[in-house]
């Protein structure tokens, strides 16, 4: 009987779901300027659960609280592990979903590319013709 219990203490943790969200990107705010910024991340979720879990229902969380930070915020180590807080405390009240550990195991601010800067910076280069039409 104690093999019998000490052997589901032993099974019972290891029931949990590992999932991974990779190259999600959405456009967030930047306290600096009134232009969106474009961030990718990829998480990886510690799920307590052995149903299976809708990534849809992750990435809705991910993009709604993701959303309620600046960007520069998202790269300090205290708001990195409070963005992890807010998200596991929305994703249990919204879906129903206990998270166990949340890992960032990538952040990154996307470039866009503007064309007119894009123009400007082959001008000054001297790549093309000041007199050139660049059609856009």
């Amino acid at each position: 009987m104690k093999s019998l219990i000490f052997s589901l203490l032993i099974v019972l943790p290891l029931l949990g779901e590992t999932m991974e969200i990779n190259n999600f990107k959405t456009d967030i705010f930047s306290k600096n300027s009134s232009n969106l910024k474009k961030i990718k991340l990829d998480l990886v979720f510690d799920i307590n659960s052995t149903l299976p879990i809708p990534k849809y229902k992750l990435k809705d969380a991910l993009n709604i609280v993701v959303s309620s930070f600046f960007i520069e915020n998202l790269f300090t180590s205290q708001t990195k592990e409070k963005f992890k807080e807010v998200l596991k405390s929305y994703l249990k009240k919204k879906h129903n979903i206990s998270v166990e550990n949340i890992y960032i195991s990538d952040i990154q601010i996307v470039n866009q590319i503007n064309i007119d800067d894009l123009i400007k910076r082959l001008k000054d280069k001297k790549i093309i013709n000041n007199n050139e039409s660049i059609k856009k």
